[in-house]
């Protein structure tokens, strides 16, 4: 079973076929995959539903990502730029930068002072109304 293989990977443990996992899929290999016309500017529920079909086809073992968007954390967020992967080079992004100067800046960071409560019932980092 795949979700066996995949904590087994994560245990270092070597299951019987290499746990698969993807970092990043680009709309138009879903589509080929799924038949699913999506894309970039498809609607939120279209892609959510060749999303789930990809990774049902490809039989992943292992599955992350990050629930935190950049607007919950535009106040003290850094960024590595990014170089072209996405169809027509939409993703591509020369800024880099970093909110912090010296090492102890990032040790001093108070994520409470900055962003506040977060609401976890919402089901992601959000402010919540106390904050």
């Amino acid at each position: 079973m795949s979700y066996e293989d995949g904590w087994a990977a994560l245990n270092l443990q070597m299951p019987p076929r290499v746990p698969r996992t993807e970092a990043s899929v680009d709309w138009p290999l879903m589509k080929a995959v799924t038949g699913i016309d999506v894309d970039i500017d498809s609607p939120g529920d279209v892609q959510l539903k060749a999303v789930q079909a990809f990774i049902k086809a490809w039989n992943y073992d292992v599955l992350f990502g990050c629930a935190v968007g950049y607007d919950v954390l535009e106040k003290k967020r850094s960024s590595m730029g990014h170089a072209v992967y996405a169809q027509y080079g939409r993703d591509f992004d020369t800024r880099i930068y970093c909110p912090f100067k010296t090492v102890e800046e990032v040790l001093a960071f108070d994520p409470w002072a900055t962003y506040g409560p977060q609401d976890e019932a919402a089901g992601s980092a959000r402010p919540s109304a106390t904050a």
